[in-house]
């Protein structure tokens, strides 16, 4: 999604391909390096790219932050996982939850990436739709069981 080309259909797809009630994890990189292919336009920030989800049609359920300071500053330094501690490593460190109600507050930490869960609207209450076979289909337009 760092091409004008590849966000389009990446945004304006899952909306309709999704079930009511169907959720749309979202993963994009922000601070990484640039890379030449396809070309390389732009990043999502959290609240790009919630607002793009939004504007799809989606509930934003969740955002989060991946990386922080240290984490993303070792990586873009050339350090791998290898070089880090396991207490860097752990969930609290990598994921970052942001408050949905202040996102614009201006964040102090340096992040790799965003992670968004939404939720296309009108969930159904009845569980899954089960489709009938072809000929119960028919039959019960016919007026046989």
């Amino acid at each position: 999604m760092t091409s004008p080309a590849a966000s389009r259909p990446a945004v304006s797809t899952p909306p309709r391909m999704l079930r009511p009630g169907g959720l749309l994890i979202l993963y994009a990189p922000f601070l990484t390096k640039y890379h030449n292919a396809p070309l390389d336009y732009f990043r999502y920030t959290h609240v790009g790219a919630s607002h793009v989800l939004k504007a799809a049609g989606l509930a934003v359920r969740s955002v989060h932050l991946v990386g922080g300071s240290e984490l993303t500053s070792a990586w873009l330094l050339g350090f791998g996982s290898g070089d880090m501690q396991p207490p860097q490593l752990d969930d609290a460190s990598i994921l970052h939850e942001v408050d949905r109600r202040n996102m614009s507050k201006p964040s102090d930490e340096l992040f790799m990436a965003v992670g968004l869960l939404a939720r296309k609207s009108g969930a159904t209450q009845h569980g899954p739709r089960v489709r009938r076979p072809a000929s119960a289909r028919y039959n019960a337009t016919r007026g046989h069981q």
